[in-house]
Order: C-alpha cells, then structure tokens, then sequence
C-alpha cells in the first residue's frame, strides 16, 4: 500500500502498513494497493469521499508503458 497526495498525484514509492493506510484515509489522503490477481496487476486506490470511500481500480496491462 502506498499513499497518494491526491487523486492525481502518484504514490510516494514507500510501502506502508494498514494501520498507516487507514490513518491516511481517514486524514483525507488517497491510498493505493498494488497486487496480482489471476496473473494479472492491478492498482486500486481508495479516495476518500465525505462519509466514504470511491474505489478506482486499474488493469495494469492495459495501461501504456511511460
């Protein structure tokens, strides 16, 4: 998991507990989670939204090389 500045901005490369995650989250920064699923990478990061949270998920793969 790593925190964001905000929905735009990219995660700051350093890996952090949930404990972490949950006190960014509710302190009103994005968190996100980069995993693997059935062979494929996925990057989800959590917005937190008023009284919650928008899920954005992306498929790695599909993404363009930078």
């Amino acid at each position: 998991m790593f925190i964001k500045s905000d929905a735009e901005g990219m995660a700051d490369g350093a890996n952090i507990d949930l404990d972490r995650a949950r006190s960014a989250l509710r302190a009103g920064s994005a968190v996100q989670l980069r995993y693997v699923h059935e062979g494929v990478e996925w990057w989800d990061t959590l917005l937190p939204m008023g009284d919650g949270v928008r899920i954005v998920r992306v498929d790695q793969s599909a993404v363009a090389p930078q």
